[in-house]
């Protein structure tokens, strides 16, 4: 999961399973392995703050608080110091015959990486930038414009057409020209708006 950094009040998914890999339930915080969290790589981890027991799993956010939702998953309420500063959070616990199993949860910079990713702007081509439609967005808009809109070809001058959804609007031509280099024949191939 990819949290913002300052990230406050956020509740983790935690799996407990036992020496084989069955699952562990009715923990409650007593019994629960006590957890700790580090930023991936570092030397110093930080325990969480005593485990505490939810009424319900949809109680309000406490740090600390544990509450089993089914079949060996919990809900753990990590403490705000986690989303402190940007990197990789790895929260950790164990205790004789109870592994808990819980995500690298993914704080600040990933976050501007994934949204600028999609902008279109990021992923244009050359001739997108001179007008055609841009990036990711507009490679879909062509796939589905040769699939939706009328495409002819000239046979006296080997030209192949793209016309819109309106059967006038050209949205692309490409043509074919055949020439002899050094007793080679070479189709060329030129595609344009």
């Amino acid at each position: 999961m990819i949290y913002p950094t300052g990230a406050t009040s956020v509740s983790v998914e935690a799996q407990v399973v036992d020496d084989t890999g069955l699952p562990v339930t009715g923990l409650v915080a007593a019994t629960f392995p006590s957890p700790s969290y580090a930023l991936a790589g570092a030397h110093a981890s930080v325990a969480f703050p005593s485990l505490s027991d939810l009424a319900l799993i949809t109680s309000a956010y406490v740090a600390g608080g544990v509450k089993e939702r089914a079949g060996g998953y919990y809900r753990l309420d990590v403490p705000n110091g986690a989303f402190a500063t940007a990197g990789q959070v790895v929260i950790f616990a164990e205790a004789s015959g109870k592994h808990v199993i819980i995500p690298r949860l993914e704080v600040g910079t990933t976050v501007g990486l994934v949204a600028n990713a999609i902008s279109e702007s990021t992923i244009a081509t050359p001739a997108e930038a001179a007008g055609r439609p841009a990036g990711l967005l507009g490679m879909l808009r062509r796939l589905f414009e040769k699939r939706a809109n009328r495409r002819t070809r000239d046979r006296s001058s080997g030209a192949v057409v793209l016309y819109g959804a309106d059967n006038a609007t050209v949205l692309e031509t490409e043509t074919q020209s055949t020439t002899t280099v050094g007793g080679d024949i070479v189709d060329q191939f030129t595609q344009g708006a």
